[in-house]
This record gives C-alpha cells, sequence and structure tokens, in this order.
C-alpha cells in the first residue's frame, strides 16, 4: 500500500531538524475520511482539526503509540537506507469508523507542534473489536494483520 511522505517532514529530516533515531517518534491511526494525505499537511493539528483521527476508537483498544526499536539499516546492494522499528499493535478496536492510515510524527509540546513524517495506508478493513499488528518483516516491508 502507499505511503506519502510530508513535505515539511522530510525537509526537517534532511535538515536535521528531525532525528528519527533520537527524537520521540509516535503512532496515531487516521480514519477513512482522511484521503490522499495532503504531502503539505504539516502538524498533527492539521488531522485532528478537521476530525480525522480515529475520533470513535474509544475503549481499551486505541491510544497513540510510541515508536519503540528504531534503527536505520544501509543496503549497499540496493543502494537503500531504511527505516525499521519495533512493531506496532492496537488491541481490541472499538472504532465505528474504518481506519485509512497510521500515520507517523515527531511528538512535539501538543497537537499543534507535532511534525507529520509520513502516512501508511492501511490495506485491510479493521472491524469493531479487532487487533491491528503492524510489523516491518526481513526485507523491511510494512506488514500490516489483524484478528477479529
Amino acid at each position: 500500500m502507499a505511503t506519502t511522505i510530508y513535505n515539511a517532514g522530510l525537509r526537517d529530516i534532511i535538515a536535521g531538524a528531525v532525528r528519527l533515531e533520537s527524537d520521540t517518534i509516535v503512532a496515531m491511526l487516521v480514519d477513512e475520511n482522511y484521503t490522499n494525505p495532503p504531502i503539505t499537511d504539516e502538524f498533527v493539528a492539521d488531522i485532528t482539526l478537521q476530525g480525522f483521527e480515529a475520533q470513535n476508537a474509544v475503549g481499551t483498544g486505541y491510544q497513540r503509540k510510541v515508536v519503540t526499536g528504531k534503527e536505520f539499516i544501509v543496503d549497499d546492494v540496493t543502494n537503500n537506507t531504511l527505516f525499521t522499528c519495533d512493531e506496532l499493535r492496537w488491541t481490541n478496536i472499538q472504532t465505528t469508523d474504518p481506519l485509512k492510515f497510521v500515520v507517523f510524527y515527531r511528538q512535539g509540546f501538543n497537537d499543534d507542534t507535532s511534525r507529520l513524517l509520513f502516512a501508511y495506508e492501511i490495506p485491510l478493513t479493521v472491524t469493531v473489536g479487532a487487533d491491528l499488528l503492524i510489523r516491518f518483516d526481513d526485507n523491511i516491508a510494512i506488514n500490516v494483520t489483524r484478528t477479529p
């Protein structure tokens, strides 16, 4: 599925204002109303003020997740530098709005200062009560699974 990189986030990574390995990176779930993430969105508030965060994902199943186990892998064979992290797991999702993206951002003081980095499209439907697991496999591709 598609990954969108936000312009301002990419700029800040290149300029060194965002350090993926040492900054606090957080993942949030966004519902289907956030279609084609605008690469011009800059901060988490650009999403939350429009009501696109999984607002109805309440109960024990949803909270924003701090990303752990962050590292870069340099692949000299394919000439790629890859970013990976530990798996992300949400259990017992209680949303009535279909989920569409996992959005990663650098945590700031609040949503107005938390820099959007990239959005990954969730390639499946997450139903009420389902678990959602996002992990990076051996090839550093993102795998998403759910259990009913």
